[in-house]
Formats: structure tokens, sequence, C-alpha cells
């Protein structure tokens, strides 16, 4: 009875956590593979987990006198297999930040994805003002949510802005600025993204606001992400519920472009921002935020001096704030 309940222990840590290793490998492109992908950085607990029951199976074998070299092995290959998925996370934790221009002018920038308009719109443009938030970006804007928001001030703290809320809902997205926005184009996603011309004070900065199709359509997201990436050169900050992690090679093509994500740059560490609020249950519990979706990328001209996640009511993004400077 208790080799059997050994060997389920060990089959229901080690086969969740390989297939996650197996979709960061192979980057399926299927549906479910792409969701697996984004819960990389959880494999560490159960391989964690299953090396320390093989450890103590090692001991209590050699203190019987019973050396088998297999359980070694498997061990070895457990912290292998830990190992590889710290390297891939270690850049959240590690390296250099480059600094900004001594006379570079930070500019605050602020994400924040509303939940078909159900987010905290007061709340939303309070939070705003009091962390001096020169650019908001917000994705699944309503009409009645703008309304709010507008009934809180918000024409007056951020005059400028691109997007419209005809329609509302999941599509619609706007930016909200303190200064001019300019050579406004979209993005050829599926829900709206804009690319501008932020007039600020650190200078002319080249602004994505993006929000991609989510994995529930594979190919779209996909597209989403690959169009996104088109867009991107040029630009000096990609801002967004980009719906995929550091871990989703579309995501990373970013990166290919010399983008770095202004929460790795500032070593910010694993900073999920979804789910919140028990807006996503299990068996009845409230899953914690548990992937990081949001993100805030800066290119070369442009470094990030820091990063914070604000929790607000409404909606099951936390909202993802981010100071930058030019280089």
């Amino acid at each position: 009875m208790r080799r059997a309940l050994f060997w389920l222990v060990m089959a229901a840590l080690l086969l969740p956590a390989l297939a996650i290793t197996l979709a960061r490998l192979l980057q399926p492109t299927f549906v479910q593979g792409v969701q697996l992908t984004s819960f990389t950085p959880l494999a560490v607990v159960p391989y964690g987990l299953a090396l320390l029951l093989m450890l103590t199976r090692v001991i209590r074998r050699w203190k019987l006198g019973r050396h088998r070299a297999r359980w070694g092995i498997a061990a070895v290959l457990t912290a292998g297999l830990i190992a590889l998925h710290a390297w891939w996370w270690a850049p959240m934790w590690t390296g250099a930040t480059p600094p900004p221009a001594d006379d570079g002018k930070p500019l605050t920038v602020m994400n924040a994805n509303s939940l078909r308009g159900g987010i905290d719109a007061i709340g939303l443009v309070q939070a705003a003002a009091e962390r001096r938030v020169e650019v908001l970006v917000v994705e699944e804007i309503t009409p009645w949510q703008l309304k709010q928001m507008e009934a809180a001030g918000l024409s007056a703290g951020w005059p400028y802005r691109v997007g419209e809320v005809d329609g509302g809902g999941v599509s619609r997205t706007m930016v909200f600025s303190r200064y001019p926005l300019t050579d406004v184009d979209r993005v050829a996603t599926e829900f709206d993204s804009w690319a501008m011309t932020v007039q600020s004070p650190a200078g002319d900065l080249r602004l994505l606001a993006v929000h991609p199709y989510p994995p529930v359509d594979a190919t779209q997201w996909r597209r989403d992400l690959d169009a996104v990436a088109a867009a991107a050169p040029g630009a000096d900050i990609v801002v967004g519920d980009c719906n995929a992690t550091l871990d989703h090679a579309p995501l990373r093509a970013l990166l290919d472009e010399g983008f770095r994500d202004a929460a790795e740059l500032t070593n910010a560490g694993w900073q999920t921002t979804w789910p919140v609020n028990g807006q996503w249950r299990l068996l009845g519990v409230p899953i914690p935020p548990v992937v990081t979706i949001d993100h805030v990328f800066v290119g070369s001209r442009v470094t990030a001096l820091w990063t914070k996640r604000v929790v607000l009511d409404g909606t099951d993004h936390a909202s993802l704030l981010a100071q930058v400077a030019p280089r």
C-alpha cells in the first residue's frame, strides 16, 4: 500500500511538471499547450517536492544497505530540470540595469485591463493620480467605465487620448496622456492596439499600447503577437495585456528586436498579474495570481527605473506601473 501511494504521489508531482517543461521547450501551437506554457515557473514546486522524496528514499535505502543507482540517477535528473527552470527564471532576479541618461527625464506609465469595464473606474483614476501616472493604457474599456472615469477627473489629469469606446467590451483599448499623442496608427490585432508618439518632457517616445487575443484561439493569439512584433521596430515602449508570458516564443520575439521587459530589467522578480480578486476559482477555491501576462517593454533607447503592481477591485488583472527614462 505504501509503495503504491509513493508511486501515485510521484506521478502526481512529476507528470504535470514534465508536461510544463515540454511545453516550454517545444512551444506547442494548440490551445492547451500554449496555456500550459504560461505556468512554466510553477514547475519548480512539484520538481522540488519530488526531489525531496527521491532523496529521502535514497538515504533510507542507504541506511538499510540496499543501494540502487536508479534513485540517485532520478534525483540528479530532477535536479537538472530544476536548474533548467531556474535558468529560465533567473533574469527576473539578476542582471545589470542600464542607467538613464544624466538629463533623462522619467516617464511613468500604467496598464490596466478593466475586465469588460468591471474595474473600479474611480479607483483607477485615483490610483493613477496618486502615483503621478503620465500615460495610462486601459484595455476592455466600456462607455460606462469611461463616463465614471471622466466624473473622477480623467480629462483634467490626462487631456490627450487615443482610441474609442463605441461598442465597448473586450475589444476596446484607450490611451490617456498628460502630453500630446501624435502619429497615431493601428496595430493589426483583433482587439484594439495602437501605436503613437508621446511628446513628453523625456522627448518624443514611440509607444505601442497592445492587447493581443487570448490563447483561447491559438492561431489568432499567435497572429496578434506576430503583429505586435512586426509593429515594434522603432518603438521605445510597448505596454499592454499581452496575454502571454516571457516563456512564450511569440512574445520573446520582442526580445529579438532589442526590447527588454521592464520587470526583468529592474530585477523585480516574479511580478505576477493574473488572476486577482478571486475572479477565477478551482473547486470553489480562488486561484492566486500565478502568471505574468501584463507587461511593459522598453526599447534600446530607454531604460526602466522600477515597476509595481496595483490591485484594483472589479478586474482579474493587476494593474502594472513602470517608470522609464531615456538612456
